[in-house]
């Protein structure tokens, strides 16, 4: 198999970079946030400096040393980025020390400079209806993965609620072999009968105890969230044990992250681990989903996905799990659908991948909830489900003739925010359009659209966003979140949306900006400072 690892993950960068009647290209690099919003998850700050230099390093050692930094170590797989520390602070610190950071932003030849930090991670943490396929494989928990098993034959209540995998198997005879699937998690235990066959030890690390064994510790018993994931994404079949994972014959490995303290070094370290083995990297984890948190990657971790991270159940004691559900367990179904596909096709780059999942999804099993709405490509999305309920056999049928698609550009353009008019509250939005031509027409097919937003506000858990396209789709880009009365607003925060998938952007675009929830706050008024769109897109229509 010729598997393209050097694709796979890789943000294209475009080589040029002029402004066009106020609409600019840019490069990936200049979309990393340095802004940390998630001041209320750092554990502590720590003597350890970060920066960024392409210059001569001697050079820079020579100033750094007399400002009382230790010589510079390299971040191993982030090129030009480097640590150093002070000794005259202390190694634990609950404030940061801005005026030591603004020593190192002050050198001329850094480019930028950010105090290390601890943070914790967190884990995201049947039917009656009979399939033809029931007794498909012997696993004793299989008549139960309702989502694997095709019932489209056999239904009477509505469509089916299956990711129609059998058929890949009975029909297109794909069942991941030769794909390499790292879990970002806990920790695996590979000594499990329906893992050990599938473990690969190569592409395994546990960075929380700095050791190679990534067993999970048992003296925590949360600590079965990364066997699981392994289980739904290779759990041996025909083994009389367990469960069936999606992909059976790929193979995991662990990269224990979120056992402990982490930052945003060991975040990087985690993403690009094995990168050149690795095919598909499955995290199921993010900052406190509490409805308070406004937090993201780091600086480090944010370049570390640049590099390649987005390349594109069984339990602890070798027993077996029915409670493993959300998001957690979302995740690594979809990255066993992705092995299927890279076995049939090893040459997919992770652009390739979004566009088949876009491409391969099915709305007749979840009409009835509300939200769907069609955009002017012709896409049904909803805020909830995305594009729908993955078809893992139709997405890999077309991804064994599939093309690749047309080199990615990224065009930004900034919205006018006229100073008399910038002010917003309960009792009047912003609003404010701009005009893009695309960069000169470098993107008329959107992939994913970026809004940068500098907002401040007394309670930011009441902002909302909504943004239309020249089409008239309209995208609600951030809804309410009452729980966040954080008075710290947004600044340089950028939001994604997949909504104008294959739109062409040109024409006017519409942001209104919002409060309609504070009640009680009739009186909060704030202000919109900066405003950026950031359009992903090709200039060729990617399905020609």
């Amino acid at each position: 198999m010729s598997l393209n690892k050097e694709i796979i993950g890789l943000l294209y960068l475009c080589e040029y970079f002029y402004f066009i009647v106020g609409n600019y290209l840019i490069k990936p690099h200049e979309l990393i946030i340095h802004h940390n919003h998630g001041e209320n998850s750092v554990n502590h700050y720590s003597n350890v400096w970060y920066f960024h230099s392409t210059d001569d390093l001697n050079e820079v050692h020579e100033t750094i040393i007399q400002q009382g930094f230790s010589f510079a170590q390299p971040v191993d797989g982030i090129p030009n980025v480097y640590k150093v520390r002070r000794e005259d602070h202390p190694e634990i610190h609950h404030e940061p020390f801005h005026n030591t950071t603004n020593i190192l932003k002050q050198n001329n030849k850094v480019n930028w400079a950010k105090q290390g930090f601890s943070k914790n991670l967190y884990k995201r943490v049947p039917t009656d209806v009979r399939s033809r396929y029931e007794r498909y494989f012997n696993d004793e928990l299989w008549k139960l993965q309702w989502y694997e098993q095709d019932y489209r034959n056999n239904y009477k209540n509505g469509m089916p609620l299956d990711m129609n995998l059998v058929p890949v198997y009975e029909e297109l005879k794909f069942t991941g072999k030769g794909i390499r699937v790292a879990i970002i998690d806990d920790g695996i235990e590979y000594t499990h009968d329906d893992l050990k066959d599938n473990y690969d030890e190569e592409i395994s690390i546990n960075l929380n105890w700095n050791k190679k064994d990534p067993m999970p510790r048992y003296e925590d018993p949360t600590n079965m969230h990364g066997t699981r994931c392994a289980g739904e994404i290779a759990m041996a079949a025909n083994n009389t044990k367990c469960g069936v994972g999606v992909a059976y014959n790929a193979k995991v490995g662990g990269i224990v992250l979120l056992d402990g303290k982490t930052d945003d070094e060991m975040e990087a370290r985690a993403l690009i681990n094995a990168n050149s083995l690795v095919d598909i990297y499955s995290g199921s984890w993010g900052p406190k989903d509490d409805g308070l948190m406004v937090d993201g990657p780091g600086v480090v971790a944010q370049m570390a996905f640049e590099i390649g991270a987005t390349k594109v159940t069984s339990d602890i004691n070798n027993t077996c799990t029915l409670s493993h559900t959300g998001t957690s367990a979302a995740a690594p179904l979809a990255a066993g659908v992705i092995a299927l596909a890279l076995e049939a096709n090893g040459d997919l780059t992770w652009r390739d991948v979004q566009h088949l999942l876009v491409r391969n999804c099915e709305v007749g099993p979840l009409l009835k909830n509300s939200g769907w709405s069609t955009n002017a490509a012709g896409f049904v999305f909803n805020p909830q489900f995305g594009f729908g309920l993955l078809n893992a056999y139709k997405l890999v049928k077309e991804a064994i003739s599939w093309n690749t698609v047309p080199e990615k550009s990224i065009c930004a353009v900034n919205f006018r925010i006229p100073k008399n008019r910038k002010h917003f509250g309960r009792a009047a939005k912003f609003v404010s359009t701009v005009i893009t031509n695309g960069c000169n027409g470098c993107v008329r097919y959107l992939e994913h659209v970026q809004l940068c937003v500098t907002i401040q506000y007394p309670k930011r858990g009441m902002v909302e966003i909504n943004l239309r396209s020249p089409k008239n789709t309209t995208c609600k880009m951030m809804e309410p979140r009452p729980l966040d009365e954080s008075n710290r607003g947004f600044f340089e925060w950028k939001i994604k949306s997949l909504q104008f998938w294959g739109e062409d952007p040109i024409g006017e675009w519409t942001v209104f900006v919002k409060d309609e929830t504070s009640n009680l706050f009739t009186g909060l008024t704030g202000s919109v400072e900066k405003l950026r769109l950031i359009m992903h897109g090709t200039e060729k229509n990617p399905y020609n």
